[in-house]
């Protein structure tokens, strides 16, 4: 009878908790980020993983509260340390590029491969390019191609097409003939796409208290402009650096509230949903941008 009573208990406690994150979530949505933001603290204090999460991403954003990347780290780590995969793979990007803490490749290479452990697939790749391309003490090539081919598998673009650069010179070549054959699958106009992006001074002649969308954050120049020709969106989108860092955002489009840039996400292509696109204000890009 006793053990009844407990896991009753139980049982109204998770759904207490559920119920109060998924209003979370609805208030996030609307927009009410102080809302959602102290429905999530309270759960997080008590140890919900998927809280935690979120509080990290909120203080990462500055969204209901005020910007603190250190206080966001705090919270990845306490979600990571629970098994949270989000958190995992975010934890070791962070030690990769040697955000809000020291660079660590060791401690990048034991969250992703945590992270890997649950399903996500992007901390394959990453780990297979760390290994690839990192200095001679982590440089493995055995074990870079290990997790490249993992992630190929599962279906990781980035992953196939370093596989296709590291030795299969035939399928190399096929490449090169098909598209000689193919006039239509020829882009000259993408070969100096940095024209057709926004001016520079776009992004600090915007309204502060405007919304944009961020879409997804690159470690490199040369990989913003890849990921940007990739999805082909050309005019529509930006890209910016924060300063001090080598750290680039890519964004697109200026909507006067939250709600209306939550709506434009809802029509983007499936593909770059899947990025987690969000809607953040154009005050947080300038002072990432200045550094203020």
């Amino acid at each position: 009878m006793i053990k009844k009573i407990v896991i009753l208990l139980c049982g109204i406690a998770f759904n207490s908790y559920a119920a109060n994150f998924s209003e979370g979530l609805r208030l996030y949505d609307a927009g009410d980020y102080t809302g959602a933001f102290a429905i999530w603290q309270e759960l997080a204090q008590k140890g919900q993983a998927n809280a935690q999460h979120n509080l990290g991403i909120m203080y990462e954003k500055g969204l209901g509260v005020a910007k603190n990347d250190k206080t966001a780290l705090n919270w990845f780590k306490k979600a990571a340390e629970q098994g949270h995969a989000k958190s995992q793979y975010i934890l070791g990007t962070k030690y990769f590029y040697g955000d809000s803490q020291p660079q660590d490749y060791a401690q990048a290479i034991y969250w992703w491969e945590k992270a890997t452990k649950q399903n996500i697939i992007s901390a394959g790749y990453n780990l297979g390019v760390l290994y690839l391309y990192a200095d001679d003490k982590f440089k493995n090539e055995a074990l870079a191609h290990k997790w490249l081919k993992q992630a190929a598998a599962a279906g990781h673009e980035k992953a196939k097409a370093e596989l296709v650069k590291l030795g299969i010179k035939e399928q190399i070549k096929d490449k090169k003939k098909a598209k000689a054959k193919t006039p239509a699958q020829t882009r000259p106009k993408d070969k100096k796409p940095a024209k057709k992006y926004r001016p520079k001074n776009w992004l600090a002649s915007q309204n502060p208290n405007h919304y944009t969308i961020q879409l997804a954050v690159a470690g490199s120049k040369k990989k913003a402009l890849a990921l940007i020709k990739k999805h082909r969106l050309k005019n529509k989108i930006h890209f910016y650096k924060i300063k001090n860092k080598k750290i680039y955002k890519i964004i697109t489009g200026s909507y006067k509230t939250s709600a209306k840039a939550q709506q434009a996400i809802r029509r983007l292509p499936a593909k770059l949903r899947k990025q987690g696109p969000w809607p953040k204000k154009f005050r947080i890009i300038q002072q990432e941008m200045s550094g203020s």
